[in-house]
């Protein structure tokens, strides 16, 4: 899965106006990321305009 042209337009903006680079601001989104106690992300679930692909396991 690729970041789409908007979403990178966005992060990238908000990473200037905070003064970050790209990857520091993906870690302090991830860091704030309110997940639950099977780590999951605590957002309703939302249908996507764009299909979404499995992301290959680390390791």
């Amino acid at each position: 899965m690729q970041i789409l042209p908007l979403q990178a337009e966005k992060a990238i903006r908000a990473a200037d106006m905070m003064k970050l680079s790209f990857s520091g601001f993906v870690n302090e989104m991830i860091r704030r990321l309110p997940v639950d106690e099977n780590g999951a992300p605590m957002w309703p679930d939302e249908t996507n305009d764009y299909e979404q692909e499995e992301l290959p396991k680390a390791g």
